[in-house]
């Protein structure tokens, strides 16, 4: 796992800089999930994490980047998790979901905007 996230940190810093030097100021997102509500079994290769866990290590990623490069970050793993009405599934929102995270997400770039 350390190294998948290793590649997957690298590669999100390097998509970060060179959005940054064109000029685009970019946002990132952790993802929100349901995984507490809904039975998943696990990917045989990653026996020893599941779902969940492998889902919680890879946003820890995408926050060390969003601070270790100064980019904003919308957080919806933190004020969605295991919040059932939002999701069909574990990591699909439902409409009032993706209304509830789309406010937040123009929220923040209005923020980068101005």
């Amino acid at each position: 796992i350390d190294s998948l996230k290793n590649i997957f940190h690298k590669s999100l810093l390097g998509l970060v800089n060179y959005s940054k030097n064109w000029g685009v100021k970019p946002v990132l997102m952790t993802q929100g999930s349901c995984f507490g509500k809904y039975e998943i079994k696990n990917i045989h290769k990653y026996e020893d994490y599941n779902l969940d866990s492998l889902h919680k290590e890879f946003n820890k990623v995408v926050r060390d980047v969003a601070e270790l490069s100064s980019v904003p970050l919308v957080d919806a793993e933190s004020f969605m998790e295991d919040r059932e009405e939002f999701f069909y599934d574990p990591v699909h929102y439902t409409d009032s979901g993706s209304i509830f995270i789309s406010n937040h997400i123009a929220s923040k770039i209005k923020r980068v905007l101005n």
